[in-house]
Order: structure tokens, then sequence, then C-alpha cells
């Protein structure tokens, strides 16, 4: 199996652990503390498990083609689809082993209202452990300095930011 298709399987069991955890979340009944504007309350975690999926490919496609398109423009040397593949690994792994699962984890434990405890830990925990292999990943496919690097990373978390943040509700 190529890197690319490891990533995709790889982006795909995040999306589907996360989307099997909110339907879990929707069946018993909760609604999120902080809602979008643009679902009801009490459809949100439905609407985010069947849009988990596509939206984590378009969304590791962004922030992939953003990171590659940057550290080219920084002098980076590598190639687009090794980008988007350590791109992705370095995005959905640690977020499915240190976001996702501990949530999974304190819900069968400890209950909802537990969540927000949990999140307070493993939200900056994962964001610091994705910037950091996003960094390696782009130092190893560009070749770049540290700077240029971190640039290229920076852009790349700000695009998953901007369309990963409203599904962390």
């Amino acid at each position: 199996m190529t890197p690319i298709r490891r990533t995709g399987l790889l982006v795909a069991v995040y999306a589907a652990v996360y989307a099997a955890f909110c339907l879990w979340i929707h069946a018993d009944g909760h609604t999120p503390s902080a809602p979008s504007p643009f679902v009801a309350p009490s459809q949100q975690y439905l609407v985010q498990a069947v849009l988990l999926v596509p939206a984590s490919f378009l969304i590791w496609g962004l922030v992939g083609a953003t990171v590659h398109a940057v550290a080219r423009a920084l002098g980076g040397e590598g190639d687009r689809t090794a980008t988007l593949a350590e791109v992705g690994r370095a995005w959905a792994a640690p977020t499915l082993v240190v976001f996702v699962v501990p949530d999974v984890v304190t819900y069968a434990v400890a209950g909802f209202d537990a969540l927000g405890r949990t999140m307070r830990l493993t939200a900056p925990l994962t964001l610091v452990l994705v910037g950091v292999s996003m960094h390696f990943a782009v130092r190893r496919t560009h070749g770049s300095s540290g700077l240029r690097t971190t640039l290229a990373v920076l852009a790349g978390i700000v695009v998953l930011g901007a369309l990963h943040g409203p599904w962390l509700r």
C-alpha cells in the first residue's frame, strides 16, 4: 500500500471513530455546549456524524495543499503527494489518539459532563502534537529550514483551525 493510501486509511479510521462517537452522544440525547448557528442543537451531533468522513478528507486535502504551497513558495523542494501523506498522518494520528479516544473513554466512564474537563487537557495537547508532527513532516518532505518549515506549518494550522474548529463541539 502506498503512503498516501495508508494515510487515507488513517484519516478514514479517525473520521469513522469520531463519527461513531458523535452518533453515540446524539443517541443519548446530548446537545453541544456551544452549538453551531447553522444546525439545531438537538441535531448537531447527528449532522456532525454524517459529515465527518467527507469533511475530514476535505480538511486533509486543504491543509496538506496549504502546507505544500507555502513550503514550496518558501523554497521547499517536496513532492505534493508526499506532503499530503505526511501532513495527513501528522494531523490524523495525534488527533485520534490524543483527542478522540480520550473523549470516548471519558464519556464511557464519566459521562457527558466530564468531556469539558478532558478537553481542557486534550485539545491544547493535540494542537501541540499536531504542530510538532507537521513540523517534522514538512522538514522531511521539503528539506526546508526551521523558520520556513514553521511558517508552512502555521499556515496549515490556521486552515485546520478554521475548518476543523467548528467540529469540536
